[in-house]
């Protein structure tokens, strides 16, 4: 399973934030604060804190009081990194009485970060009482605060003429799950006459789930052109579960406007209406491509005990537009009966969309596929053969591995990344050999053969991935997806070498090792002399 949602997001790999230091986050603290106020410090998974040693409390207690705003922001930041939390009555004073507005700002997300509560309505009023302090960083402090009393202050911001401070504040509204404001959001929404905030009031409305904002969201929903407004209309109707706005909802699924389609075909798998159905499933044969395929996508999230039949109806018909969404819907929803049909249509050598159909025979999950999914990987050409291939990594029948070993060396470079990727669903030992020298000799498919080798069970699996994250002459890219491999493996064995990248490697690795590190250990080290003093320790 975990290779089939691979497979269809398209992802080779996933790659790790990089954010400042706090080291080089206090040597630019000046210029920063001087043209766009203080940064915002956040968590970051698999970031490199400063390597100095925190200060102590008393310490930067001392440092609140300098004559210097930027010690006292400086001094702010440590606080936050070392968890002082008795700093909250200091930083509630600064918060309201120091003069300078990068100190209030830093003030007000540590107090977020601590979730000081108390300092709520404080925070909140500077949002629109405080010209010098930005309402974003604001807005921000009380998101990390977590108090749903305080969204009341974030609502002007929904006014706002500045786009960016409206997504702010929709954003804000939505981490405090804000529902108890639904009622004041509609009626601001409802006087609204600008198409731009007309859009900012819907995703508001949606992203609290403001469920009495159905009316208002189908009734903008029918009358905004295509754009954006509209696209945040249609999508709001899903979150809000709005039944009564299915009918709009299907019907933009015809009209040649791809982000409200796509948006509309979220709302309606989410809503989950089977009254979606009757509406969408004549649009299977539809003439536009985009329609059918929505339609495909609707019917397959809302299961219904005759959405199989009336898909095989359709596929027995042979029209070639409506096969590849035919099968799709047969596919996801692993309706059985059909398979017999699929193959029947795949055997032949000239019928349209064999990639769609051997790709279903995958979904539906059957190993009497196999041996018809092996023959027609085996053919010289044709587009059935990627999908025969994504199929047999699904299914993970051990039939396939030769075949798909032969596959993967193909100069048919799609073919081979499907084929390589399909090893990775067998996770056979037996590809090692061949999946290490595609990482070598393979470019274009090279980080697919990292995913399968790092999938596959055993020891030499996991040296080969130790040797490229150890390799001084890999490149980057390649050493950081190894070291991420070893990571989700969770094999203690792995430690020396990434200790070793975690002492030799460049900054970028070595932050990739740490959190390789601290998800094999359970620790919670973050930077290089903790892991150096730990792993000394260790072998002592």
């Amino acid at each position: 399973m975990q290779y089939q949602e691979k497979c269809e997001r398209r992802s080779a790999r996933n790659r790790l934030q990089s954010v400042a230091t706090l080291l080089l986050l206090l040597l630019t603290v000046l210029p920063v604060f001087f043209f766009c106020g203080p940064p915002k410090p956040r968590e970051v998974p698999g970031t490199v804190r400063g390597e100095e040693p925190i200060p102590p409390y008393n310490v930067l207690e001392a440092r609140l009081k300098s004559e210097v705003w930027g010690e006292r922001s400086g001094a702010i930041l440590e606080i936050m990194r070392g968890e002082y939390r008795q700093a909250v009555p200091e930083l509630t004073r600064l918060l309201t009485q120091d003069p300078h507005p990068a100190v209030r700002q830093t003030a007000a997300l540590a107090l977020g970060d601590f979730q000081a509560r108390a300092a709520g309505p404080a925070i909140g009023r500077m949002i629109t009482g405080d010209t010098e302090t930005g309402p974003d960083y604001l807005m921000d402090a009380l998101a990390r605060m977590g108090d749903p009393a305080n969204a009341r202050y974030v609502l002007p911001m929904l006014e706002s003429n500045r786009d960016v401070l409206r997504l702010k504040a929709v954003e804000t509204l939505g981490i405090l799950k804000a529902k108890q404001a639904a009622g004041d959001i509609l009626a601001m929404a409802r006087r609204n006459r600008d198409r731009d905030k007309a859009r900012t009031y819907a995703m508001a409305l949606g992203m609290i789930g403001a469920q009495q904002a159905a009316p208002y969201l189908i009734q903008l929903a029918s009358r905004e052109p295509a754009g954006p407004t509209l696209a945040a209309a249609y999508l709001a109707l899903g979150r809000v579960g709005s039944a009564a706005g299915v009918p709009v909802l299907a019907a933009a699924l015809t009209k040649d406007f791809d982000k409200g389609r796509e948006n509309a075909v979220a709302a309606l798998v989410q809503i989950k209406d089977k009254s979606a159905l009757p509406r969408v499933f004549p649009l299977l044969e539809h003439k536009d491509a985009a329609a059918r395929f929505s339609a495909a996508e609707v019917i397959a999230g809302i299961p219904d005990a005759d959405s199989g039949p009336r898909a095989l109806t359709i596929l027995k018909k042979r029209e070639a537009p409506s096969i590849a969404p035919a099968v799709f819907v047969l596919g996801r929803l692993k309706y059985s009966p059909a398979r017999e049909e699929i193959e029947i249509q795949l055997s032949d050598a000239s019928a349209p969309e064999r990639e769609a159909l051997a790709r279903s025979l995958g979904w539906l999950g059957d190993a009497k596929s196999v041996p018809l999914l092996i023959r027609v990987l085996s053919e010289q050409s044709g587009e059935g053969r990627y999908g025969a291939a994504w199929a047999l990594g699904v299914l993970g029948d051990e039939r396939a591995l030769d075949p798909l070993r032969a596959a993967a060396k193909s100069n048919d470079r799609k073919l081979a990344l499907y084929a390589t990727e399909a090893l990775g669903g067998l996770a056979s030992p037996a590809a090692l050999g061949d999946l290490e020298a595609a990482v070598n000799n393979r470019p274009e498919i090279r980080y697919a053969a990292v995913d399968a080798i790092a999938v596959t069970p055993g020891d030499e699996a996991r040296e080969i991935l130790e040797g490229f994250a150890a390799a001084s002459n890999s490149d980057l890219e390649l050493q950081l997806a190894a070291v991420r491999a070893l990571g989700n493996r969770k094999s203690p064995e792995s430690i020396p070498t990434l200790i070793g990248v975690v002492d030799k490697g460049s900054t970028e690795t070595a932050r990739a090792a740490m959190a390789a590190l601290r998800n094999i250990t359970g620790l919670k080290y973050e930077n290089r002399s903790q892991w150096r003093h730990w792993d000394e320790m260790r072998e002592r």
